[in-house]
């Protein structure tokens, strides 16, 4: 049985992972699309964290600290708490939040590099600590739980993380994004399901 469930999940790994593939490609179209020297200092803040986590500090604390809180937050859809906490990251949420409080609310910009600096380090760290934590609590040589929960997790963070960047700039292209996702996911499978034909 436990064999069977590994065979589905992989298979489903699979399969979710051309739209995990669409939706880190359409992110980073959506960055580059950012005003002014956004994108620059939210790549400086991946560069950053990816820097400091290989060669000085590779920051569990803060973020189990994150996991719990949005765990507790979430407390009332439990057990299911646990992998919301994967999917929206605790101390991205805070910067955005605040950064669309300070731009939106009190119009103040002069702080704009710092904010999205610290919103590409804490994505940067979400996604990298969060594939570390899923990938050591399965076992196998395969990991199929894993494969499958990091697509899903993946997707559903950068989903969450641009209707965050809209609240920041206060446009809603989330539908623009989800449909470009679509489409490119849609592109790949016509591709490989061409491909298999082909090859019958």
């Amino acid at each position: 049985m436990n064999t069977f469930l590994s065979v589905i999940k992989f298979i489903l790994a699979v399969l979710a992972l051309p739209v995990a593939w669409a939706s880190a490609s359409e992110f980073h179209r959506f960055t580059m699309r950012l005003p002014g020297p956004y994108e620059e200092f939210f790549y400086w803040g991946m560069f950053g964290f990816v820097l400091l986590y290989v060669f000085f500090y590779q920051f569990w604390g803060p973020y189990e600290l994150g996991q719990k809180i949005i765990a507790g937050i979430f407390q009332f859809t439990a057990p299911a708490n646990r992998l919301i906490a994967h999917i929206i990251p605790f101390y991205l949420s805070v910067i955005l939040l605040l950064f669309a409080f300070t731009l939106n609310f009190l119009e103040i910009n002069a702080y704009d590099h710092y904010f999205m600096f610290f919103a590409g380090f804490a994505f940067t760290m979400h996604i990298i600590l969060t594939a570390d934590e899923l990938q050591e609590a399965e076992k196998a040589f395969i990991k199929p739980t894993y494969l499958l929960t990091i697509m899903l997790v993946l997707t559903l963070m950068i989903c969450v993380t641009v209707l965050l960047c809209n609240l920041v700039l206060m446009k809603f292209t989330y539908p623009d994004f989800a449909q470009a996702v679509i489409d490119k996911a849609w592109d790949i499978y016509i591709e490989a399901y061409n491909r298999l034909a082909i090859w019958k």
